[in-house]
This record gives C-alpha cells, structure tokens and sequence, in this order.
C-alpha cells in the first residue's frame, strides 16, 4: 500500500459465496484501512514464489526487491522503508524486462537498464531513481515489454525511443 505496508490475507479467512452476492470489504478481512491508505499491488503468493519486485515511490526512491522477504505469517508487516512524506507509487514484478521508464508529474522521462536498480531488502529505502525538480514527483515506473507505448495526456509516447541513459539522471521532457 502507499503506505509502504504489506498486508496478508489468508485465503480461508475469504467467505465463500455465490455469484451474485456483495462480498466482503478487504478492510474487515485485514488491519488494511481505505481511508488512509491505497492499494498499489494485489497478488497470491503464489504468483510471488521466486518473483522480482520493483519499487518505486513519490520521492524517486527505487529498489529491487525478492519476493522471498514477503513470505511471513504475519498479518501486517513493512514492505519497504519511507522518508518523511514520501509514500508508495509502484510495485511492479519483473517478468524478464530489461530496462525501466520513471515519468515524472512534469512529464519527464528517463529510461536506463533494471541492473543498475540494486536489489535490496524490504526494509531498505532504496536508491535514487531520477533527479526531481523542486515540487515534482515520481508518477509512474513502467518496465519496458514487448509494447512499450504509453498513454500520457492524451498521446502516444512510445518509450523505446527514447534515449536509454544512466539511473539518477535528469531524464527528458516529453512534447505535448
């Protein structure tokens, strides 16, 4: 979540149901609360065995993370460490992409290789990802697939074409 907290559900706790009943809000199955927090990643822990994350927060704090450290028992725990008003954008699972696109609220972008993102450890803050201006942001991490074209403010930008450059770089805006 935003907030930088993993929260577990285990799957017997879900009632089961029939197709057309209202299910239950996530919020009495967890210590999760919607009015604080935001879901950035949804997954079973299934789909995490043996799987990289990718995270990334509003401050442009980046890092790789083994799935391996989320595997606990208990309910709530830390998924990664924040700064004073910073909080979660993405958690991205790399599914064999080699480069990462960071956008920027003013639009800028900087593309360069996921290896020089390091891999860390939960309770790490991480590593800088782009160089901010005063009063900008992280918005986005994408990792770079098989159709890398992104709708940003109504147009296309198609992100292997632009320059491939380092990490913490002051990365490129893009033209509306």
């Amino acid at each position: 979540a935003a907030s930088g907290s993993l929260y577990q559900i285990k799957a017997m706790d879900v009632p089961a149901g029939k197709l057309r009943d209202k299910g239950v809000p996530i919020e009495n199955l967890s210590k999760y609360d919607g009015t604080k927090d935001s879901i950035v990643y949804l997954t079973c822990a299934q789909d995490l065995k043996g799987a990289t994350l990718v995270f990334a927060t509003k401050m442009a704090m980046v890092k790789q993370v083994p799935a391996e450290e989320f595997e606990t028992n208990n309910r709530t725990v830390a998924a990664t460490k924040l700064q004073d008003g910073d909080a979660l954008v993405s958690v991205t699972p790399v599914e064999g992409q080699t480069e990462v696109v960071l956008r920027t609220s003013n639009g800028v972008f900087l593309r360069f290789m996921l290896e020089e993102i390091s891999v860390m450890k939960k309770n790490a803050r991480g590593v800088r990802g782009i160089k901010l201006a005063r009063g900008e942001e992280l918005e986005a991490l994408y990792l770079l697939g098989e159709d890398p074209v992104v709708d940003y403010k109504g147009k296309e930008v198609h992100m292997n074409r632009l320059k491939l450059a380092k990490r913490d770089g002051k990365g490129s805006k893009v033209r509306l």
